[in-house]
């Protein structure tokens, strides 16, 4: 990707909205801020701006806004589906099994800030980085929200957020890619995993991971996204989710971003995996 002569950082304003403590961060580029000091002591807008530092900075992503809604309770987090995502009952009850989610048309993120307010530090940094990076994956496509490959959009998700953390000094990258090697490297001892053509919708993902549990999908898919970055560099990912501004065609897109037929991909990728495995 062209290096950038001046850098993007992001200026968060925090508005707390209603008497049940909700929060509603909007989150806009802004220029020349200097580079934030991330503490454990943290609060959602100073953590929001020193994960967009590291994003523009380290990886030199391009502009997107969103808004941030934090709930302080699940039927908060639940209603925030219907009030703010036009969501029905049914989508909101079925979101009980997430604890954060970014939507394209809105521009936002939702937050379980109850569920945030249970779990380490890391988590709650980690989870932050994969929802900001799904808007990033929106803005490169212009907004047309049209759907590219589950594993590839989950995988960079979960790969770029691990590079963030490690650049933040939250945590360390080669420890979290050791630890889905190991996790998928024995899920294939006894039992085998979903091929990348089986997870490459969302229906078919969602049902997966459900099924087979996380290392069939989102730890498969960290795998297979770090290799696509080996063999065309970031800007191989970036130019993929960027054609779907004009095309819906997940196929003709992969093909034309990495220089390869999916199929012939998925090949290699098994023959890459079964080396790194052993």
């Amino acid at each position: 990707m062209t290096r950038r002569s001046s850098y993007w950082f992001f200026c968060v304003a925090v508005i707390i909205a209603g008497c049940a403590g909700q929060q509603v961060l909007p989150i806009s580029y802004t220029t020349g801020a200097p580079a934030p000091h991330l503490r454990r002591s943290s609060d959602y807008g100073d953590t929001a701006t020193a994960i967009a530092f590291a994003m523009v900075e380290e990886l030199k992503l391009p502009k997107f806004e969103t808004v941030l809604y934090i709930y302080p309770s699940l039927s908060d987090y639940k209603a925030g589906f219907v009030n703010e995502l036009q969501g029905s009952p049914e989508q909101a009850s079925a979101s009980s099994d997430s604890v954060a989610i970014s939507n394209c048309q809105y521009k936002k993120i939702l937050v379980n800030g109850h569920w945030f307010s249970r779990v380490p530090w890391t988590a709650k940094v980690k989870t932050l980085a994969h929802e900001m990076t799904h808007v990033t994956q929106f803005a490169l496509g212009k907004w047309s929200c049209r759907e590219a490959h589950a594993w590839i959009t989950e995988g960079f998700a979960n790969w770029l957020a691990y590079r963030i953390l490690d650049k933040l000094s939250v945590d360390n990258f080669a420890s979290a890619r050791g630890e889905y090697l190991k996790a998928v490297a024995e899920f294939k001892s006894f039992r085998t995993l979903p091929s990348l053509a089986a997870i490459s919708h969302y229906p078919d993902w969602d049902y997966t991971t459900r099924s087979m549990g996380y290392e069939a999908t989102y730890s498969q898919a960290f795998l297979a996204v770090e290799y696509l970055i080996e063999r065309n560099g970031l800007e191989g990912i970036v130019k993929y989710l960027s054609l779907f501004e004009d095309s819906e065609d997940a196929e003709a897109n992969f093909k034309t971003a990495f220089g390869a037929e999916f199929s012939t991909f998925e090949a290699d990728f098994n023959a890459y995996f079964l080396k790194l495995s052993n």
